[in-house]
């Protein structure tokens, strides 16, 4: 009975000793606040532990903490050292470090951006885009959208064109390693259809071919990021509206007065005038 108790008191406190030095697992990033770009080799210490960790190239950490530690000290000889409290529910902390002395280098110099739209291949067009800062918060650029072979998600008509949509761009906020913005500008467009659809009375059908030209207005909020801290190449991502006028008739008639309709919902919903847009461009800045 003795050699009993002994055994269970031997495993209460050899749980008491596991739970009481059980660790968790901290990640997160060590960046430079002003740029946006990650700091290698910045020591990492948490509570009065002596251990500690040293982020990598990409300013990427790992370290692993006791649960009742409360604070993480991050590093570093050309920054001011930076301590936070840890909240136990939370294991993603990033590091925001402020130089000692301002340093120019961390602000954004490259002016000048060129991406390739490849959603744009779904429909039949070539769409690029070219940006030029002309301060660090302001841009002006183009998209230039070229239909090859234009065409509807779902249906049969066809068409060739060009859509241009010059534009400018307010960023909110912008570092060397990412912007966030608000676009706006007009469109102009020339479409040439080899094959419009018009019904009558839903059975009866009428193919013409005609070109027209269309205009409007768009209106957008965005991202652009720069993969990785050395690297200049760009992801830019942005969401919103557009208006432009479907630059065919709504009806025609025919040599016997027989008169026939187009049903355009397929503009507005994924085509040329889509209303709302989504845009995801890769590219480079240079």
């Amino acid at each position: 009975m003795r050699i009993l108790l002994a055994y269970i008191l031997l495993l209460l406190f050899a749980a008491t000793q596991a739970q009481s030095t059980s660790f968790k697992y901290l990640h997160g990033k060590v960046y430079n606040k002003a740029s946006g770009l990650g700091i290698a080799d910045v020591e990492i210490s948490i509570g009065d532990s002596s251990y500690g960790k040293v982020s990598k190239r990409s300013g990427a950490y790992v370290i692993r903490a006791r649960k009742e530690d409360d604070s993480i000290l991050f590093q570093h000889p050309g920054y001011q050292p930076l301590k936070l409290h840890l909240k136990k529910s939370r294991r993603t902390i990033d590091g925001p470090l402020v130089r000692l002395q301002p340093n120019s280098k961390d602000l954004p110099k490259l002016k000048n951006t060129l991406s390739f739209l490849p959603l744009k291949l779904i429909t039949g067009g070539l769409c690029i885009n070219y940006e030029r800062f002309i301060k660090t918060r302001l841009s002006t650029g183009i998209y230039a959208n070229y239909y090859y072979r234009g065409r509807q998600y779902f249906g049969r008509e066809e068409f060739t064109g060009l859509k241009l949509s010059p534009h400018a761009r307010f960023y909110f906020k912008r570092n060397k390693s990412y912007g966030f913005y608000v676009q706006g500008g007009l469109i102009v467009a020339y479409f040439d259809f080899s094959k419009l659809n018009y019904n009558y009375s839903n059975v009866l059908s009428k193919s013409i071919s005609s070109y027209f030209w269309s205009g409007g207005i768009e209106a957008a909020v965005g991202i652009m990021d720069i993969l990785g801290n050395y690297s200049k190449v760009i992801i830019d991502i942005n969401g919103g509206w557009q208006i432009i006028k479907p630059p065919f008739p709504d009806k025609i008639v025919d040599e016997h007065g027989t008169e026939y309709s187009h049903n355009a919902a397929w503009w507005f919903l994924g085509g040329p005038g889509s209303i709302i847009e989504i845009k995801i461009a890769i590219g480079g800045i240079f």
